[in-house]
Order: C-alpha cells, then structure tokens, then sequence
C-alpha cells in the first residue's frame, strides 16, 4: 500500500532520523521534498510508526500528484479509487500550501472543487465544515499538488501533557517533550534497558519509559533526584529506576546496560558538582563501556571522542539565538 507521510517542520533534520530510524532500511521510501515522504508499507507497519513518531503531523492514503497545469480539470474519475475510510458519512477538503505561499491559490475555490468531485464519485456523501467524520486533504508543494483521504492526523496533545512546565519540578533549560520523545525513538528499536546517566528531572527517563523501555537515571543531586522522582511519580511513570550517584563511577556490571540517551549538564543552572563541563563529558563518555550512545551537546562545548567510537551522525538543531544543539549518534566499534 501507497502513503503518504508529513513531518513537522519542527527540529525538521533529526525529525527526518526519527522518521528514517522507524522504518527501518527495507522499507521503500521516496522524500518528494524535505517534509513529505511516500512509503510503500503493510497497514500494520504504517499504524505502528503513528504510535510511535513523534514529528508525524498527518498520513494519506493512496495518494494521488497531480501538476498546477492539470489540477482543474481533474475528472472525478482520477480519484475514484480514494475510497473514503470505512464509517465515512460527513466529510470536508481542506486545501493548504507546504513551503510556500502563492497568494493567487484560493483556498475556497479549491476546496469547493475538490468537494465537488468527491460528490460525484461518493453521492452518499454530506460536506460538513465543522465536524466531519473525515477530512480530504489538498496540499500544494513547489509546483505539484497532492491529495487524498487523511489517514491519521497528530495534534500533539498527548505529547504536549507532558512538557516539562506540567510537572512539578522542572529546570529553566528543560527539553521540550516534542524533541525528547524524537531522540528518544533515534535509538529504535531500543533495548529493554536504557541509562540516562545525566537525569536531572527526567524527562528521557519518561520518554524511554513510554517507548515500552525500563529507564535507569543517575543524578549526582539528591534534592534533584527527589524532583525526578516525584515528576516521574507525577505523570504515573513507573518504568524507571533512580539513582543517587556519580555518571563517572556507575554501579553495573561493564556492558550490562548497552544503551545511552542524554542531555548531559552545559547550562549555568546545571550541577556538575564544581567539575569544568567539558572535562565532565569527555572522561564519561570516553570511559564508557555501552553499545550505543545517543547525546545533546552545545555547538561550542569541545571535547575528544577516543578511538572506541564511530559517529554515526550529527546534526544541529537550532533553539534560539544563544544556543544551537548537536545530536551525535556514536557507535561502540568491536
């Protein structure tokens, strides 16, 4: 079966790794451009990257290009084979641009053309703007247009429920739930352990945890290790494990927990204990004895990675004027 995919255009590049580390390399995949991606894929395999994804906004189903020169002539017979989802009585077209914005592009003019085919081909069917029980989708795209009936539609609502702000303790450079839950699925499909070793209040910890994982947190502060602890308690998290105690002197047996996902201490808030930050990462990371390392650092925070490792990628990610993250992806090398 024919989809296609929408991704935000929020952390957009490692949104693109989210995305790419979901499907695995034995799906096929075409990327029509930077936020749009037609996959061919079982029903099942597409419902489980929508559990999942944390970037996806929307999903079509078999949908059809179609050119600006050819788009008002369609004959509704061209979409006749968009069959409506199953319990569809009442439906809407809503016609959006992608990347650009032509203004001579009328929305309404669109939408009414566009409903009037589905009419033609669907005479059962109601429009209903307000409330309809499905949503025929028109988007526009560097000089194409693609359309079909949604799929799946994200709000964000359910990842938004856990941002940082509604928890009961939380600091000043705290992630956003969005982008925690994305690295968080970088490590897909992750192992049944993983270790933040740099836990502050959690918010990996809880990412993992609703990745289906048990999530292990070290935080060298007691006072903040109780935060985390109540936040994790707070959204009803009960797949982790909190430990007081130092990320350079882990309690486990060497390689017995193979992954690592963390944002590691760089803000001037951050406890380190009165250790140099870049010192602090460096002798952790390079003592470290896992499979897989997934890490946010600063664009300016330098530091050497020994010859244990292989980057498998980085990418920067904007956050505002005074900080640029960057994600490396490292690989223990046998």
């Amino acid at each position: 079966m024919n989809w296609l995919l929408r991704i935000s255009n929020t952390h957009r590049e490692i949104a693109i790794k989210e995305l790419e580390s979901l499907i695995g390399a034995k799906t096929s995949v075409q990327w029509i451009m930077p936020l749009l991606v037609r996959i061919d894929a079982e029903k099942g395999d597409i419902d489980k990257i929508i559990d999942k994804m944390a970037s996806l906004k929307w999903v079509i189903q078999n949908p059809l290009l179609v050119s600006p020169s050819d788009f008002f002539s369609l004959q509704s017979d061209k979409i006749a084979h968009q069959i409506p989802p199953t319990g569809t009585d009442t439906f809407a077209a809503r016609f959006n641009q992608i990347m650009v914005n032509i203004p001579e592009l009328s929305k309404s003019k669109t939408e009414r053309f566009v409903g009037g085919l589905i009419l033609d081909c669907f005479p059962s069917l109601q429009v209903s703007l307000d409330n309809p029980n499905s949503v025929y989708r028109v988007c526009y795209f560097i000089d194409c247009y693609v359309m079909g009936w949604t799929y799946a539609e994200q709000t964000f609502q359910r990842i938004e429920e856990s941002s940082p702000k509604m928890s009961p303790f939380f600091g000043g450079g705290a992630m956003k739930p969005m982008l925690t839950k994305i690295l968080v699925n970088l490590l897909y499909p992750l192992h049944p352990i993983v270790l933040d070793p740099f836990c502050g209040h959690g918010g990996f910890m809880r990412g993992i945890a609703s990745a289906g994982s048990f999530a292990i947190g070290i935080e060298v502060s007691m006072k903040i290790a109780r935060e985390c602890k109540v936040n994790n308690q707070y959204h009803q998290v009960e797949q982790t494990q909190i430990i007081i105690g130092d990320a350079l002197h882990q309690p486990f047996r060497r390689a017995s927990i193979p992954e690592i996902i963390s944002d590691p201490p760089y803000a001037k808030q951050s406890t380190t204990i009165g250790r140099d930050r870049e010192d602090l990462i460096e002798r952790w990371l390079n003592s470290s004895d896992q499979e897989r390392v997934l890490i946010t650092l600063p664009k300016d925070m330098v530091f050497e990675i020994n010859n244990n490792w292989k980057l498998e990628y980085e990418i920067d990610d904007f956050v505002h004027k005074s900080l640029t993250r960057v994600v490396r992806k490292l690989v223990r090398l046998k």
